[in-house]
C-alpha cells in the first residue's frame, strides 16, 4: 500500500491508485506489540497509557500487515494470535486493550521477547519490528529486580547474548518505549541500539501519542502532505484515507468536512458508510472509504 503523512496535525494516511510503471513495493509491515503488565507498573505508569497505545496500533495497522500481541509478566501470554490484521483480529485487539493492567508477578522481560520471536525470518517477505511497552526492569525472583541476583543476572545475560542476536540475524528491529522517569532507561536504549530500533519516552498521554507515532513510523513508513489552515487536499487517486486527529481535553469535537459540505463526526460515523471512527484518551482515528477529491 501507499500512504502520505501531513506535516501537521491531524495525520492522514492514504492508499493510493498506484502508476503502472513504479518503484519495487516495499515489503508489508509485520508488527509485534510485547507490553509489560507485571505490577511494577503501577509505579512506571500508573494511568495505565498501554491501553491507548495499543489502541492506536490497533486502528492504524494497513490490511496488508500481520500483527501480534504479547503480555507478560511472571508467564507470558500470546494475547492475541500473531496473524493477518483483518476485522477480527482488530476486534480481539481491541477487547484485548480492556484487559490491560499491572497485576502481573515478577516481570519476563526475555522470555517475552523470545516468545515473540515466532515465525521471524530474514526472508519472511515482511518488514518485521516490535513496538516493547515495559519499564525495563527484569524481575525473575523476589528481590524487587535486584540485577545481581542469580536468576536476574541470568535473564538479563541471555536477553543479550542469545535473544537479541536472534533479532538481529532475523532482521527483526525492537523500538522500545519507556513510560516514565522510572524505568530502566539503560537497558531500553541498549535493546533497541543493538537491533537497530528507536529508543523513545513519554512521561504523560500527551506524549505517548506522538512518541508512539516515531515507533510506528519506523515499523510502517508513511509520507508526508501539507496541511494549511486546518485543510487538506485529496487526489482523485485516492481510495482511501485514515486522518488521526490529537486533542486537548478541553477542545471541540473534531469534525471532517468534505468538498461537497459532508460533515463527518463520531455521532454521525455509524450512519454514514464508509466510515469508521475511533475515539480514544485523547485522539480522533478517522478512516473513509472512496472519499470525494478536493
Amino acid at each position: 500500500m501507499h500512504y502520505l503523512r501531513m506535516l501537521l496535525l491531524p495525520v492522514i494516511f492514504m492508499t493510493a491508485m498506484l502508476p503502472c510503471v513504479q518503484a519495487a513495493e516495499p515489503q508489508p509491515p509485520d508488527v509485534r506489540i510485547v507490553i509489560d503488565i507485571s505490577g511494577s507498573m503501577k509505579e512506571t505508569d500508573p494511568k495505565n497509557l498501554r491501553r491507548p497505545a495499543l489502541n492506536l496500533l490497533t486502528e492504524l495497522l494497513p490490511a496488508d500487515a500481520k500483527s501480534g500481541v504479547w503480555t507478560f509478566g511472571r508467564y507470558v501470554d500470546a494475547t492475541v494470535a500473531h496473524g493477518d490484521v483483518n476485522d477480527a483480529w482488530r476486534a480481539e485487539a481491541r477487547r484485548t486493550s480492556n484487559k490491560i493492567n499491572s497485576l502481573g508477578l515478577n516481570t519476563n522481560l526475555t522470555g517475552a521477547l523470545d516468545r515473540a520471536l515466532v515465525t521471524t525470518s530474514p526472508s519472511s517477505g515482511y518488514a518485521q519490528s516490535v513496538i516493547l511497552l515495559t519499564d525495563g526492569r527484569i524481575d525473575m525472583d523476589n528481590t524487587e529486580c535486584d540485577p545481581e541476583s542469580p536468576a536476574n543476572r541470568a535473564e538479563r545475560q541471555r536477553l543479550f547474548s542469545q535473544i537479541l542476536p536472534a533479532y538481529r540475524n532475523a532482521g527483526v528491529k525492537i523500538h522500545t518505549l519507556a513510560l516514565s522517569d522510572n524505568a530502566d532507561k539503560d537497558t531500553l536504549k541498549q535493546i533497541s541500539m543493538e537491533t537497530d530500533g528507536l529508543f523513545l519516552q513519554a512521561r504523560t498521554a500527551e506524549d505517548l501519542m506522538p512518541a508512539f507515532l516515531k515507533a510506528f513510523d519506523r515499523s510502517v513508513p508513511v509520507e508526508q502532505v501539507p496541511m494549511d489552515n486546518s485543510r487538506f487536499s485529496i487526489d482523485g487517486s485516492v481510495r482511501e484515507f485514515t486522518a488521526l486527529i490529537f486533542r486537548s481535553r478541553d477542545s471541540q469535537p473534531t469534525v471532517l468536512v468534505a468538498p461537497d459540505g459532508t460533515r463527518y463526526d463520531a455521532k454521525s460515523a455509524e450512519l454514514q458508510g464508509g466510515v469508521r471512527w475511533h475515539q480514544d484518551l485523547n485522539f480522533d482515528l478517522i478512516t473513509i472509504s472512496s472519499p470525494q477529491a478536493g
